[in-house]
């Protein structure tokens, strides 16, 4: 493979000549050019598409050979002109099990294998050298034997590991070499003007742009000048003399030429075939990827990429889009844990799966919340109904059987449209519209949704305008202790009367409050406005109780003793004024959370009440948990009291168990004089209803205890 002293090996003459010598044997993995480096860059790093810095050390059991040379630069021998960044292998690293990969030699091993090629290739062209010497004329043997000393130095930069110092070097030894060689016979016609060629090819293969461009440019000066200095007569022109070892000399140049190219050849063949083998891996990982890519981790259901995807290559024309979701599963997260929801998932995801046909698909589209594409035909609300019994199944989780429920919306391909997220748009309004009628059931979607859809975005506009522009109003239902008759406080509530759409009631805008988030800044409002009132009422010499609702999201965001305790402050009231009424179903949750916000509640000195008591879950556990110093008794059981006795007994039931507990009671929506009568005998604490007052804004009730209308309690004793 290597020739630099065979082409010198001239016996009878001083102009022997000298070849290029070159490295021992190429390997597949040992190609540095600057097409390989492109071929590599876009076949590799555009497929895997992730860099990394140079400094970050990758896995190194992962990859081939092929793959293992790039992802490293100091594996490329000689050729390190590689960019600043590598290809990652994490992502390999994470789906090691998919790809299935062999482990390979590591990036050092590889590495000390090919400075061990350069080591030999070095020392083979100067044990030749010292032979071409020997063979040589006194001239030329001089001159190789400079050359011989000139390797040195590289030998030593293989040894410091300086393979690019030591190539570069190692080249242009030989270039200066070869064209001493030349001079000395005043030809171009000696076999040495074959290295010429080679070098070159050396020098793109395994160089910089640069080096190479110098190289050829410093031989096409030296030829040039040296025909230039034959052809004017400078020096003179000598034909070498045909003999049996200038012929030896010639083949063995060829031969030695023609393995080294054989060689390269052979190394770029293996070269290709590792990477069109690493390219089929990438290929295969690719699509696996892509597969995973489209389905739930969970379930082995599609998940919502996967089904859009899907459903544009689905083949059935007529389609029914059916959006499942499950009544009251966040209970089972919260009670016994996500390990158990989850489980619960899987199984009604085989379930469901269990119920389709050929060609028909299910995705699980978030949380739990399910679609299934179905054939639209005639059996489809048979399916549904049977899909609505799949879901009411008892499910035996561990030592846990759980019953659930599901809602169903349903929306139809093509009359309803024939995009994939349009169709569950729809068909989630359809379901919405399901569990408003009292869940566990279905609904097909209707164009009237929409409109109903697009007034509810359009009263949220709103109520976000009329919350920045203070335009809900505050209004004051007086309260007032039953025996004797005198006024105690009031109930602080809300009224909005829209510009564009009138008096909107507080049952349709304090839900919507409830689910946007706006009832956070609603009730901070509502607070601060209530506060300011009272202490103005103080001001005036009415000391009247306030009492203000609060909402479960209000309670569950943690903020509400902040909330209270700076509203306090800046408004200056009384914190034994102020009293909070939370609803049963806010105390839901959280327990130790919620415990928690009341006892800081309680330590600022505010009283705290359970509104509409009887109508939730009236657990005992909160009256004795949360300490609350109140029972509100709700309008439903007091509006009618005279005339139902099973009102009448539970109102009855109510007050003696607040009795027990030392609880205060509070009547709400007394309307007539009879139902005054009955919750005096009965021993309820106060009311409040239509019969006294009804809610007023604040200049109103201000007139009003003025005027003294009403009977004004004494205020508590501070003593």
């Amino acid at each position: 493979m290597c020739f630099c002293a065979i082409a010198t090996a001239r016996s009878c003459s001083d102009s022997a000549a000298v070849a290029l010598p070159t490295h021992a044997r190429v390997s597949a993995t040992a190609i540095g050019s600057n097409f390989i480096s492109r071929f590599l860059k876009n076949l590799i790093v555009l497929r895997v598409r992730f860099s990394i810095p140079q400094s970050t050390q990758p896995p190194l059991n992962l990859l081939s050979p092929a793959m293992a040379i790039w992802s490293s630069p100091a594996a490329l021998m000689p050729d390190w002109r590689l960019p600043k960044h590598r290809i990652t292998l994490g992502l390999f690293d994470v789906f090691e099990p998919i790809m299935s990969a062999p482990a390979e030699p590591s990036l050092q091993s590889m590495r000390r294998y090919q400075l061990t090629r350069l080591w030999q290739v070095v020392l083979m062209c100067a044990a030749l050298v010292l032979v071409g010497a020997w063979l040589s004329g006194p001239l030329s043997a001089r001159l190789l034997y400079m050359t011989e000393l000139g390797l040195l130095p590289v030998l030593y930069l293989l040894y410091k590991q300086r393979a690019e110092a030591a190539n570069s070097w190692f080249l242009w030894m030989l270039t200066l070499a070869v064209s001493g060689l030349l001079m000395l016979n005043n030809a171009v016609f000696e076999p040495a003007v074959m290295c010429y060629p080679v070098l070159l090819v050396y020098a793109a293969l395994f160089g910089r742009p640069g080096m190479y461009f110098r190289l050829l440019a410093f031989m096409l000066v030296f030829v040039i000048g040296l025909c230039s200095a034959i052809l004017l007569g400078y020096l003179p022109q000598t034909t070498p003399a045909m003999t049996w070892p200038s012929i030896a000399v010639a083949v063995l140049v060829l031969l030695a030429s023609g393995f080294t190219v054989r060689m390269l050849a052979s190394g770029y063949r293996r070269l290709l075939q590792s990477l069109q083998a690493e390219n089929d891996r990438v290929k295969a990982s690719e699509q696996r990827l892509s597969e995973l890519a489209e389905l739930d981790s969970l379930t082995g259901l599609l998940n919502r990429h996967g089904a859009t995807q899907h459903f544009s290559s689905c083949l059935i024309e007529s389609r029914a889009l059916l959006f499942i979701d499950l009544d009251h599963f966040k209970p089972i997260n919260d009670a016994l844990g996500h390990a158990t929801g989850d489980a619960v998932l899987r199984h009604l995801a085989e379930q469901l799966r269990q119920q389709l046909q050929p060609e028909e698909w299910a995705c699980r589209f978030g949380g739990d919340e399910f679609v299934l594409v179905l054939q639209h035909d005639a059996d489809l609300i048979g399916r549904i109904e049977q899909l609505l019994r799949v879901c009411q199944q008892e499910i035996l989780i561990g030592a846990y059987p759980l019953k659930l429920s599901a809602s169903i919306g349903v929306a139809l391909a093509p009359e309803h449209g024939n995009d994939f997220t349009e169709l569950c748009r729809k068909a989630d309004m359809a379901m919405y519209r399901a569990k408003a009628d009292g869940r566990n059931t279905w609904q097909f979607y209707q164009a009237s949704l929409d409109d109903q859809q697009h007034s509810t975005l359009a009263l949220i506009t709103l109520l976000r305008q009329a919350l920045q522009r203070e335009q809900i109003e505050v209004v004051y239902q007086p309260k007032f202790r039953l025996q004797p008759l005198a006024l105690t406080g009031v109930e602080a509530l809300m009224r909005w009367r829209c510009p564009e759409l009138g008096d909107v009631s507080p049952a349709r805008f304090i839900p919507l409050a409830e689910e946007t988030g706006l009832i956070d800044e609603l009730g901070v409002y509502v607070l601060r406005q209530a506060c300011q009132q009272a202490q103005t009422w103080h001001q005036l010499g009415y000391p009247l109780h306030m009492a203000v609702n609060v909402s479960g999201r209000q309670l569950r965001s943690g903020l509400l003793p902040v909330q209270v305790a700076y509203t306090l402050q800046k408004t200056q009231f009384a914190a034994s004024f102020l009293q909070l009424e939370l609803t049963e179903s806010s105390l839901i949750g959280d327990h130790h959370h919620i415990q928690q916000q009341l006892e800081q509640l309680s330590a600022l000195g505010v009283a705290l009440a359970i509104d509409d008591f009887g109508t939730g879950y009236s657990n005992l556990q909160y009256l004795s948990r949360f300490a609350a110093g109140t029972l509100k008794i709700d309008q439903s059981f007091v509006r009618n009291l005279p005339q139902r006795p099973q009102d009448l007994a539970l109102v009855r039931g109510i007050i003696r168990l607040a009795d027990s507990l030392q609880i205060a009671t509070v009547a709400e929506g007394v309307e007539d004089e009879a139902s005054y009568q009955l919750l005096c005998e009965l021993g309820c604490d106060e009311a409040q209803g239509y019969y006294w007052a009804k809610p007023m804004a604040a200049a109103e009730l201000t007139t009003a205890l003025a005027a003294k209308r009403w009977v004004l309690a004494a205020p508590p004793s501070t003593s």
